[in-house]
C-alpha cells in the first residue's frame, strides 16, 4: 500500500486564517506528522468551532531540532510571539515547523459532517 497523497492536519482556525492570508508560513508542531515531508501536500481542517477542511498547501522544508534553532529560523514566520514559542514547546519532545508554500482555501470550506461521508471508514 502506498502512502496518502495528502496530509490532513487540525490547526486552530484563528491560525488556518493567518496561514491563508500569508502571515503566518511556517506551522508549528509538537510531534512531526508520520508523512511531513519535503513536497507532501497537506490539507488544513479548522477545528472547533469552524469544524470543516478550509484549505491546503506543499510543504517546502522541514524544520526540526532544537528549540532555539527551529526559532532562529522559522520565529518570524510563525505567527506567534517567542513566548508563545516557549510555552506551545513547555515539555514537548519535538519542535518541528512544516515551512509551508503554494497556499490555497476552499471557496466553500467542507464542514465535518460531509468529510465524514466521503471518506471510507
Amino acid at each position: 500500500m502506498s502512502d496518502p497523497d495528502w496530509v490532513l492536519l487540525s490547526i486552530q482556525p484563528y491560525f488556518v486564517q493567518k496561514i491563508l492570508s500569508g502571515e503566518k508560513t511556517a506551522e508549528l508542531r509538537r510531534v512531526r506528522p508520520r508523512l511531513a515531508s519535503e513536497g507532501r501536500r497537506v490539507l488544513f481542517y479548522s477545528s472547533s468551532p469552524v469544524m470543516a477542511l478550509t484549505g491546503g498547501a506543499t510543504i517546502a522544508s522541514v524544520v526540526e531540532g532544537p528549540r532555539e534553532r527551529v526559532w532562529d529560523r522559522v520565529g518570524a514566520s510563525s505567527g506567534v510571539t517567542r513566548r508563545q514559542f516557549d510555552r506551545y514547546f513547555a515539555g514537548a519532545r519535538a519542535t518541528v515547523a512544516l515551512v509551508l508554500e503554494d497556499v490555497w482555501h476552499c471557496q466553500v470550506p467542507i464542514g465535518l459532517a460531509s468529510l465524514r461521508n466521503r471518506v471510507p471508514r
